[in-house]
């Protein structure tokens, strides 16, 4: 009888030994999937970071285009502007000299009466 009480004894040690070394495995395997969990996370925010960063150098470069847009139609106006007072100068200056020569033509008149 007490052959049997003690092999009993003994498999219900060994039945408590795989219990606990079943318990052990199931929290590992808990551990790892919220590790798993938390590293799908991580992967999740840097990707939408990521795709925010690249956004933003999208936004910035389309600012910088228009920057420079607006810049070269400056550049663009003032040079007409400057082609436009340099023409009014070169007609100004004809003129100017279109009247000397009446003014000399009239002055020449004038002593000759």
């Amino acid at each position: 009888f007490q052959c049997g009480l003690a092999s009993l004894s003994a498999q219900a040690g060994e039945v408590a030994a795989l219990a606990a070394r079943s318990a052990r495995a199931e929290l590992q395997a808990q551990d790892h999937d919220a590790r798993r969990a938390q590293a799908e996370e991580k992967a999740r925010n840097s990707e939408a970071a990521a795709a925010a960063a690249r956004a933003g150098a999208a936004r910035a470069d389309r600012a910088a285009c228009d920057r420079i847009q607006q810049a070269r139609e400056e550049v663009r106006v003032v040079r007409a502007g400057s082609r436009a007072l340099e023409s009014d100068s070169e007609r100004c200056r004809a003129l100017a000299e279109e009247r000397a020569v009446q003014l000399t033509v009239l002055a020449q008149t004038v002593e000759t009466l």
